[in-house]
């Protein structure tokens, strides 16, 4: 009996230093909105087609074609919606109603100020998880107007005026000699610091991920497609209860963009 005890009792001692000392990753996470950076700032092009539209952003290889026929029409592969009705409500106002699997599951109003310089987007729904969402941003025109129709233009992001309804959340748990990641927008994944592919579920951006212990603050997450491109470099760090996460996104289009985002400890 007093073997059995010392063995039990050495067992632990083992494995304590590996399964129950929490890193300072472990926890939830939520981001503040009124931190970080885009940079560069997104854009997003309308262009006249006959009597509707195509909308061209600068961080996606796909267009949008908008007619407003009343009718439910495909979305690009890769956003939240499966397909979409457009409605033109007024001169300066836009109705999009989105669908999955033929279930209406948003909405995103598209609103021109009166002076005509500015974009506003309101948009609510839930995401393929379950996860509901309600944001506004604001699109300020680049250049002058130059068509009848106020929406037709360039128009860039400003992020510093956008409104998140519901918030980010990270969880992170700790695994032998890895990491568990789950977020409240869909990504989630669990690796090991071994340099091989895992996979990933919840977003198009990648289908694997491999992470890396850079030292004890720092985690290197690097995403890629199914064709074996990079999407995403994601490093997070850690500082008290403040995680920084910054991402080095390359689209299929090759385009670049670094996004850096703040998060406070729950």
């Amino acid at each position: 009996m007093k073997m059995f005890r010392f063995a039990v009792f050495l067992a632990a001692a083992v494995l304590t230093p590996t399964f129950l000392a929490a890193s300072e990753f472990a926890g939830t996470w939520k981001r503040d909105p009124a931190k970080g950076s885009l940079s560069p700032a997104p854009t997003l092009t309308i262009e006249q087609r006959g009597n509707g539209w195509v909308m061209k952003w600068s961080t996606a290889a796909e267009v949008q074609d908008v007619v407003f026929d009343g009718k439910d029409h495909p979305s690009p592969p890769r956003q939240v919606f499966e397909s979409s009705i457009f409605t033109r409500v007024e001169q300066s106002k836009v109705e999009q109603i989105g669908k999955r699997g033929g279930e209406v599951v948003g909405k995103n109003t598209l609103t021109i100020s009166p002076d005509g310089k500015e974009l506003h987007q309101i948009t609510n729904g839930r995401y393929a998880n379950g996860q509901p969402y309600q944001n506004e941003s604001y699109w300020t025109r680049v250049g002058a107007r130059t068509a009848d129709d106020p929406f037709i233009g360039t128009w860039k992001d400003d992020p510093t005026r956008m409104k998140i309804g519901v918030p980010v959340i990270y969880t992170i748990s700790d695994t032998e000699n890895g990491i568990q990641l789950k977020t409240s927008i869909g990504l989630a994944y669990t690796a090991t610091f071994d340099g091989k592919p895992y996979p990933t579920s919840g977003v198009a951006a990648g289908t694997t991920v491999t992470a890396e212990r850079v030292d004890p603050h720092t985690i290197r997450a690097v995403l890629k497609r199914k064709d074996g491109s990079v999407s995403r470099v994601s490093t997070l760090s850690v500082s008290g209860n403040t995680l920084t996460e910054k991402n080095d996104i390359t689209d299929q289009n090759g385009v670049e963009l670094k996004a850096v985002s703040i998060f406070d400890r729950q």
